[in-house]
């Protein structure tokens, strides 16, 4: 029985002073559901949905720097996490170059 003939049927009933029968909706409970239907197959770790060897790090910078390096990344057809790389690979180069080798911080 479609939707409007159940509301027309239980209005004639209404008024004639029968009690309607009760539509077969059940009640949702208000709120977000008790269980989650996400399931998580491994933990939270920087190194989540990345290539093997990378790690996934959030760093704050300038606008004006970001700007520009999205602008490179435009106009040289490459990602933005390439031009990063690649920036980055510079300084490390010329920081060795000058101070030596790096070495690692110590481990607390």
């Amino acid at each position: 029985m479609d939707k409007k003939k159940e509301w027309r049927e239980g209005g004639f009933k209404l008024l004639l002073g029968e009690t309607p029968k009760p539509l077969d909706k059940p009640k949702k409970k208000p709120g977000r559901p008790k269980t989650s239907t996400k399931v998580i197959t491994h933990g939270n770790t920087p190194e989540d949905g990345t290539k093997e060897g990378e790690r996934r790090a959030t760093y704050i910078v300038s606008k004006e720097q970001i700007e520009k390096i999205e602008d490179i990344a435009y106009w040289e057809r490459k990602m933005i996490k390439e031009i990063i790389a690649e920036a980055l690979g510079n300084y490390i180069s010329i920081f060795e170059k000058k101070h030596g080798k790096i070495k690692p911080k110590p481990k607390k």
